[in-house]
């Protein structure tokens, strides 16, 4: 289970993360291969399904070793502090900036960039940030 968890009307959201230590013989390396996911939850059923899916910290080759995972394109999943999400897209907290994902392509961009973001709400179309000499600011 997460730290962090989402509510959306009758869905419950949180993130979660799984490792598996790859073979030294196979890989040559010792390393572990990583996934993150973020997880919905139906309150009123508590079924559960997976939204948003990414292969973390992964050196091994994809289809015949035409494209490998980038581990600098996903590094920045170990320093996400909250989340929120709307229909397109996954926006993660950090300390001092707010990231989105396409939950399609996994493609991520950096949309805000500010120190110390400890106050942040989002409310589906704006992010609203208190800043620390207690100005409020909303950003889309």
């Amino acid at each position: 289970m997460s730290y962090y968890i989402y509510g959306n009307g009758p869905f419950v959201y949180y993130m979660k993360q799984e490792f598996e230590k790859l073979s030294e013989i196979a890989y040559h390396r010792g390393e572990e291969r990583g996934r993150f996911f973020i997880i919905e939850v139906d309150t009123a059923t508590f079924d559960e399904r997976i939204i948003f899916e990414k292969n973390i910290n992964s050196h091994e080759d994809h289809f015949l070793g035409l494209h490998s995972a980038d581990t600098s394109d996903s590094s920045f999943y170990y320093e996400i502090d909250s989340f929120f999400l709307d229909k397109k897209n996954v926006y993660f907290i950090e300390s001092d900036k707010i990231r989105w994902v396409n939950r399609l392509t996994g493609k991520a961009n950096v949309i805000i960039h500010a120190p110390l973001l400890t106050s942040v709400a989002f409310d589906g179309q704006y992010f609203f940030i208190l800043m620390k000499n207690t100005k409020l600011l909303s950003m889309i």
